[in-house]
């Protein structure tokens, strides 16, 4: 029998800086593989969510997957493993629940994902359990660590600092001494009482470059930010040692 296949693929930001074996190209890759080896099994549509924690359901592609099931689409969903579909224990069985529904079958290559007996259902939901409980200490070792770094007097927000500021080799974070200029200059101005749009033309005359222009909205953004009074709120703790006024 031949079944109208739907591959979901999904990969969150965390797992791929990590973990190479679950890339969507690898997951691609060995479903590809399993699927070639089985007569009855041809992929019919393909559903990736890439950059999408497995913490909720609200995700495009997989919304997308479960309408396809309800209309009778698709017949059979194929997953890499479990945590693939959700690591959430209440969130997969309602997927699970739902494909049964409709008469949909989900099969992973490494995880078994049967319901219909009581020790079928034991076994699939120890292995969501674990799926869950590896996801929540990964974010307690997250915040542990964040916290850690904003106690020590270290900015523990990720990517490029706020613009105005820049990190040093000790990784704590110092005026930008060009960078810096702007911001105070802004900030003179709107304690002057100059408009919005005259600081906007201020502010941009004063840096040149074809790739730099600061908006109104941002200029009204800006000046609300506390951080530029060295003001920072943490996880629900006031620090003044790790953003410099």
């Amino acid at each position: 029998m031949m079944y109208q296949m739907g591959v979901y693929c999904r990969l969150s930001k965390d797992d791929g800086e990590n973990k190479v074996s679950e890339s969507i190209e690898n997951q691609m890759k060995l479903i590809r593989e399993y699927v070639t080896k089985s007569e009855d099994l041809e992929i019919a549509d393909i559903y990736i969510d890439d950059g999408y924690s497995a913490k909720s359901l609200e995700r495009p592609r997989l919304k997308e997957l479960i309408e396809n099931v309800k209309k009778n689409i698709v017949e059979l969903i194929f997953c890499y493993d479990l945590s693939r579909l959700s690591r959430d224990l209440f969130d997969c069985n309602t997927l699970l629940k739902l494909f049964d529904k409709h008469g949909a079958i989900f099969k992973c290559i490494y995880d078994h994902a049967e319901m219909k007996t009581a020790s079928e259902r034991y076994a699939t939901n120890m292995k969501i359990l674990n799926n869950q409980y590896e996801r929540e200490k990964t974010i307690e070792r997250t915040n542990d660590g964040l916290n850690m770094l904003a106690e020590s007097g270290r900015y523990p927000g990720g990517g490029q600092p706020p613009f105005g500021y820049y990190r040093g080799e000790d990784k704590h974070l110092y005026a930008h001494p060009k960078d810096s200029l702007i911001i105070k200059k802004m900030f003179m101005m709107a304690a002057k009482g100059y408009s919005f749009r005259e600081i906007e033309i201020t502010i941009n005359t004063m840096e040149k470059s074809k790739d730099f222009y600061i908006s109104v909205a941002n200029i009204k953004r800006m000046i609300k930010l506390k951080k530029y009074y060295g003001y920072y709120k943490f996880k629900g703790k006031v620090y003044l040692n790790i953003i410099p006024a």
